[in-house]
């Protein structure tokens, strides 16, 4: 899994829109609870009073990187555009905010996805603190493209660990069940050990073909590179988003 798919998936698609969003922008941003009115239209501060993170954890690597893995929750009652996941770590030193996207374009209402992020060179400190913050643009930023988002997925998974490893592969089937083309599939799928706790993401752009048409089915292979601890069975939780294709309405 890369850490940089959410941003460069969210990027190539505000390039092809033309409602003026940057979206490729991750300059760190500080705490707050307002939204961001600048001409780019990105916003610069991260508030966890619309998107709740829950069931987060951290844990570095061999290569001394971190990983930060948790579920995004939209609390409030109107969709959400290309959410945003902030790391803030604080020590002796100072404090650094590092942004990612979570990696769908949209998060409905009411819905969660889960998500990682890869931070290079994260504190050295023993001591510091580290916490987590969301931030979005409102689905009226971009109704154009709220519109082509498509969800008729349906999808089942099953993980195959490696004894004495902390890697998972994830081999999954996915119909499209509606009545459209869609393309552009996104898939996450989030590990859980059997107490419910998140242990991995793995997550990626599943699309074999440029265009899944109604009825027809792709399988798709995804790899979470980094699990929370050593494990011996886990349960996948899916979350699906594609697009329609243009013309298909």
């Amino acid at each position: 899994m890369t850490g940089s798919l959410g941003g460069v998936r969210a990027c190539l698609l505000a390039a092809l829109v033309t409602a003026g969003i940057s979206s490729c922008n991750q300059t760190p941003g500080s705490a707050g609870d307002r939204e961001a009115k600048g001409a780019a239209g990105t916003p610069s501060l991260c508030d966890t009073s619309t998107l709740k993170v829950d069931n987060s954890g951290w844990y570095t690597d061999v290569a001394g990187k971190m990983w930060v893995v948790g579920e995004l929750v939209n609390t409030s009652g109107t969709d959400r555009l290309l959410p945003q996941i902030c790391v803030s770590m604080r020590s002796a030193t100072g404090e650094r905010t590092e942004r990612r996207y979570a990696g769908p374009i949209v998060l409905r209402a009411g819905e969660s996805v889960t998500f990682y992020t890869l931070v290079d060179n994260p504190p050295a400190a023993e001591d510091f603190s580290l916490s987590l913050a969301a931030t979005s643009l409102p689905a009226e930023r971009n109704r154009a493209l709220i519109a082509t988002i498509y969800r008729d997925f349906n999808a089942s998974a099953s993980v195959r660990l490696s004894p004495g490893d902390k890697d998972a592969n994830i081999h999954g089937i996915l119909t499209n069940t509606g009545g459209l083309p869609a393309s552009n599939i996104f898939v996450a799928v989030g590990l859980y050990n059997k107490q419910g706790a998140l242990a991995g993401v793995a997550r990626g752009k599943v699309s074999s073909l440029d265009i899944l048409d109604p009825g027809a089915t792709l399988t798709f292979t995804l790899v979470s590179s980094q699990l929370s601890q050593t494990m011996t069975s886990l349960i996948p939780r899916i979350f699906v988003e594609g697009q329609t294709v243009e013309g298909s309405n």
